[in-house]
């Protein structure tokens, strides 16, 4: 009747079908019926008011550049050999320059 070859191929082809068939009522089920949003509230943070911003910077007592205060770049430094400035002028002053990461 089959040998084995068409046989395999005759079984092939049905389960490729068959899956077919099955991921497409899948898909269909699952566009048809989104997920419910849930009631959980997610508290964002507030932006900072621009007039309540110090515009610090800060650098390494051992180092040579300074940083922004929203710069993530400097974060690894230890807060003990954290040294805070006014302003980036005054960073300059001291001899620092800003990092290349931050600019």
């Amino acid at each position: 009747m089959f040998n084995s070859r068409k046989w395999r191929t005759v079984t092939t082809v049905s389960l490729v079908g068959t899956g077919s068939f099955f991921l497409g009522g899948l898909m269909v089920y699952t566009l048809s019926n989104p997920p419910k949003e849930s009631n959980k509230i997610v508290l964002q943070p507030l932006p900072p008011d621009p007039a309540t911003i110090r515009k610090d910077v800060y650098a390494s007592i051992h180092g040579t550049t300074y940083y922004p205060w929203w710069c993530d770049a400097g974060k690894t430094i230890i807060k003990k050999n954290i040294i805070w400035y006014e302003t980036p002028e005054e960073a300059k002053k001291a001899g620092y320059r800003i990092t290349k990461r931050c600019r």
